[in-house]
């Protein structure tokens, strides 16, 4: 899934309000501006919700606090092929497995 940027026209407004001259929001968090990123550039919640997943699971592998916990983070339909279960959406986005495992 490509993300491909809404001209500034249709972008929605930041939890701040209207974006700066760059199209940015003022004063709020990065995480909160990737947020903001994905609510304006995903057409639909499926995509906000996927690139989310893709996101968080960067976060676990590449953190120094989750790669202590984490030694390998799969997103679940990655995980239930692999075990040999139906990849059906059931909710769950990503699956960890525990270093100490």
């Amino acid at each position: 899934m490509g993300y491909k940027s809404k001209p500034s026209s249709q972008r929605k407004p930041n939890s701040q309000g209207k974006p700066n001259s760059q199209g940015k929001p003022n004063n709020i968090s990065s995480i909160e501006h990737l947020l903001d990123a994905f609510r304006n550039d995903s057409t639909n919640t499926t995509e906000q919700g996927e690139g989310f997943a893709k996101m968080i699971r960067i976060l676990l592998l590449n953190d120094p606090v989750y790669t202590a916990q984490f030694s390998d983070v799969w997103f679940f339909a990655d995980w239930a092929k692999e075990q040999g279960q139906s990849a059906q959406d059931i909710g769950i986005d990503l699956v960890a497995k525990n270093l100490d495992d």
